[in-house]
């Protein structure tokens, strides 16, 4: 095991570790940062082992006590049989030492369990095969212990469970098994001389300190709950924790820990207590949990939701003591507490949206820690992997999950309507950034790729493409500044009304050529409203010659004067499409005759008609024919 600050760090490493000291493998520890010493989690796994530090000694001296310590464990490992154990044999782990063959014991537990340490207290509990307890309680000394046990002793068995399950999925994403918890309570049960022992010598310690209420101390001391707190003026006993925060960063009971002995509709005077610190607000109150609300509002550097203690008259409570089914969202945002009775909550990602919704001014994702109960995380906690999406000022949280904010930004746009590019900002936890558009080339049907130049509009993009790529030729490249798409060559552009504006792929000679395959390519484009354009060269719709032969729509290449004009250009230009007897001329679309089979064009047959009526009479007249 190669120890380090970053090995230490690393939830993957942990649980690696973890999982080797529950399957009893043999580990060797080495040191390599240098003036790094173990702690935590990692210093209760290595115990008592001996590591080489390769920090201390030359590398080669490093490596012969690494060789001899594996040679070492391998020489345990051949020597130790398997005996048979009385059931009361206390087992004893052996160890290794370097500077000799010879080996010693491990240290025994301390006779007194308040005495452990978190260390042996994974240890006791790993010898008697509690692993997911062990896991639950990993940053549980001996005391906490103690504490859990008296809890689960005296408390509700539902509310018990229910608070153990709720703990153990936040903190090992398992199920605490049931069984395992019996054998703890028959396991602690089993140090009920330990227990009494400990008892025993807290009320001979507080004797000791006042000999002259020596007997009233006695015979007052409830081993339930705490000693009398000293910070305040007034006579006030701390309720009992069932998780100690200090140790395990639990929840708070939820049962009544004081009953309310204060008159109904009465208010009362207000007064908090927030560790060693005491205060006492200029406010009524009609209850203890509107103090606490006022407390932790008024003196937010001192007064915390472990720590505030508020009394309303004689009825005093924590924050958040009465019910888990009955929590409220506190916002903790830029040094503030914003505490709103209204919002109820069932987790600290839900308040999180509340607080930043109900105080957007103050409460911004980097600055803003949510709780609900005794259920905190701050924004970076919470959404560490989650995408944000800010909009034309409005936000949205997209399902997922993200690696930087710039597939965030994809994802906002790909989802919401009003994420356009230059109005989207996209976050990834706490990293941000707006929109930022690259160039992309397109260059013949074989060719395309996506830049990480940045761009402003597509005309820049084309000399990029074509400066950077060989396969971008005037004649061939496409380039695109985000949605802002042109092409290198000149090209058909349709402007048929305000909202169709159209570039068709392909080459262009003339503003009235892109005018005449506008009108035959885009369907939403007519002679009123068409507009086309070649490059930079624009011109609307000019009167010319439109040929209906048969199912077929053409033009001829000509500018009309007359409906019989364009009859006989379209015979003349399309005579192996257009016959003189299922063609029909017009002029400007609307002014059209056809031919007549014998005498030529006619004026009598020359007609006004709609675009619908020309149909109609091309389907009837060739039906007829």
């Amino acid at each position: 095991m190669c120890m380090s600050e970053q090995y230490r760090k690393s939830n993957y490493c942990r649980a690696e570790a973890q999982y080797a000291f529950q399957c009893e493998r043999k580990i060797v520890p080495i040191l390599l940062q240098k003036q790094y010493k173990p702690d935590g989690w990692l210093l209760f796994i290595i115990g008592q082992l001996l590591y080489v530090d390769f920090n201390k000694y030359e590398f080669a001296r490093a490596m012969e006590m690494l060789f001899k310590e594996l040679k070492a464990t391998e020489i345990v490992n051949v020597n130790t049989a398997n005996v048979q154990l009385k059931q009361d044999t206390l087992v004893i782990p052996l160890a290794v030492e370097m500077s000799s063959s010879n080996l010693v014991l491990s240290p025994i537990l301390p006779e007194k369990i308040s005495d452990w340490t978190q260390a042996q207290t994974q240890q006791w509990l790993i010898q008697h095969n509690l692993v997911q307890m062990s896991r639950l309680l990993i940053d549980c000394n001996g005391l906490g212990l103690l504490y859990l046990n008296d809890f689960i002793r005296n408390g509700d068995g539902k509310v018990i469970t229910s608070l153990l399950q709720e703990d153990s999925l936040r903190k090992t994403g398992h199920c605490l098994s049931l069984i395992e918890l019996s054998c703890f309570r028959s396991l602690m049960n089993e140090q009920k001389g330990c227990l009494q022992s400990d008892l025993n010598a807290q009320v001979t310690k507080i004797n000791s300190s006042d000999k002259g209420i020596e007997s009233a101390q006695t015979s007052n001391i409830d081993s339930k709950r705490s000693q009398p707190r000293q910070g305040l003026g007034i006579t006030l006993v701390d309720p009992y924790y069932a998780f100690n925060p200090d140790y395990m960063g639990g929840n708070m009971p939820n049962v009544p820990l004081y009953q309310d002995n204060f008159a109904p509709n009465r208010p009362s005077s207000c007064r908090c207590s927030c560790g060693y610190m005491s205060f006492a607000p200029p406010i009524t109150c009609m209850g203890a949990q509107s103090c606490v609300s006022y407390c932790l509002q008024m003196y937010p550097g001192h007064c915390t939701l472990i720590n505030t203690y508020g009394c309303c008259g004689s009825s005093c409570r924590y924050f958040q003591s009465e019910s888990l089914d009955n929590r409220y969202c506190l916002c903790n945002c830029a040094g503030q507490q914003y505490l709103n009775p209204v919002d109820q909550c069932t987790s600290s990602q839900a308040c999180l949206t509340k607080c930043l919704a109900h105080f957007p001014q103050i409460c911004i994702p980097i600055a803003t820690q949510a709780c609900c109960g005794q259920d905190c995380k701050s924004y970076s906690q919470t959404v560490a992997n989650l995408c944000a999406c800010r909009c034309q000022g409005n936000t949205y949280y997209p399902s997922p999950k993200c690696m930087n904010p710039e597939e965030c930004v994809s994802t906002c746009m790909t989802t919401y309507g009003d994420c356009t590019y230059s109005e989207t900002e996209g976050c990834c936890g706490a990293a941000c950034t707006a929109y930022i558009p690259t160039c992309s080339c397109s260059c013949g049907p074989e060719f395309r790729t996506m830049t990480s130049v940045p761009c402003r509009s597509s005309r820049s993009c084309v000399e990029t493409c074509m400066s950077s790529y060989g396969a971008c030729k005037q004649d061939n490249t496409q380039a695109c500044c985000g949605n802002d798409c042109i092409n290198g060559f000149p090209s058909c552009t349709c402007m048929c009304g305000a909202n169709t504006i159209m570039t068709l792929p392909m080459s262009c000679g003339s503003a009235e050529q892109c005018v005449r395959t506008c009108l035959q390519s885009v369907p939403q484009c007519n002679v009123a409203n068409v507009r086309g354009c070649c490059g930079t060269d624009c011109a609307p719709f000019f009167p010319t010659c439109q040929c209906q032969c048969g199912s077929g729509v053409y033009y001829a290449s000509i500018t009309c004067a007359s409906a019989e004009q364009c009859t006989n250009a379209c015979i003349s230009q399309y005579g192996y499409l257009c016959s003189p007897t299922n063609t029909i001329g017009c002029c400007n679309g609307t002014f059209c005759t056809k031919r007549n089979r014998f005498l030529g064009v006619s004026h009598a047959h020359t007609f006004q008609v709609s675009y619908s009526a020309i149909l109609f009479s091309l389907n009837f007249f060739i039906f007829f024919i």
